[in-house]
């Protein structure tokens, strides 16, 4: 009984691992395609990756029709 909970947990953290790194590849590439879409700026700012970018926020706040 307790090998088959170790394979169990073993196989639960293989998944994770798996959906953890496809999860990551997406995030990647919703990243390029937004790059490849807007200035980086607003991509960082979108993302979360520079909350600090205040010019970036004021733009969004300015063009609310903007559709992300």
């Amino acid at each position: 009984m307790v090998r088959m909970m170790e394979r169990y947990t073993d196989n639960l953290e293989e998944l994770v691992e798996d959906r953890t790194d496809a999860l990551e590849q997406e995030k990647l590439k919703t990243e390029n395609l937004l790059n490849s879409m807007l200035p980086r700026y607003f991509t960082y700012t979108i993302v979360g990756l520079c909350p600090h970018c205040q010019l970036a926020n004021m733009l969004l706040d300015l063009f609310e029709c903007l559709v992300l």
